[in-house]
């Protein structure tokens, strides 16, 4: 069944598009929250790594936009992604979920190289609940000198204690 769940959210992310708006059809994140299992979204992890671009950040952007937690396996190796589109939508997303221990290498990546000032700032974002672990506060640290005055306020608002958004 895993298998099977994968391949209908990866058939489903390779159709759907958003509306005018910018909204993607309800029966999008309705499919991933209705996924419960932790290895469909590894599954689907796997799958994506041959898709497109497209078909990628759509992925991140869906599964965020849905808030199933059982899809932060998914969204991780996206973080790594060679596209700065597919970075910066999976930074997106789990900037909304908040990221687990297991995310703050990739997200300590993505504020040190990131070129994407939004990607970094995103990826910040993402630490505020993983703030006090240690290798998030070196991230912290290192984006708190960074050369763009929006990624350097948000990094010293959370190691101040505060939210990184004002």
């Amino acid at each position: 069944m895993t298998q099977s769940q994968a391949q209908m959210l990866l058939d489903m992310l390779r159709s759907a598009s958003p509306d005018a708006t910018g909204l993607w059809p309800s029966g999008c994140t309705i499919a991933v929250n209705d996924v419960d299992d932790p290895a469909a979204f590894a599954a689907l992890a796997v799958l994506l790594e041959s898709e497109s671009d497209s078909v990628r950040a759509n992925a991140a952007w869906v599964l965020g936009y849905a808030g199933n937690p059982e899809a932060l396996e998914t969204l991780e190796p996206l973080l790594r992604d060679k596209s700065p589109n597919v970075r910066l939508r999976a930074a997106e997303a789990v900037a909304k979920f908040g990221a687990v221990d297991d995310m703050i290498p990739a997200l300590a990546e993505l504020i040190a190289a990131d070129p994407n000032p939004l990607t970094r700032l995103l990826a910040i974002h993402a630490l505020y609940i993983t703030r006090d672990h240690p290798d998030a506060v070196a991230a912290l640290r290192m984006a708190s000198d960074d050369s763009d005055t929006a990624v350097r306020e948000a990094a010293l608002r959370m190691i101040a204690g505060h939210t990184p958004w004002k």
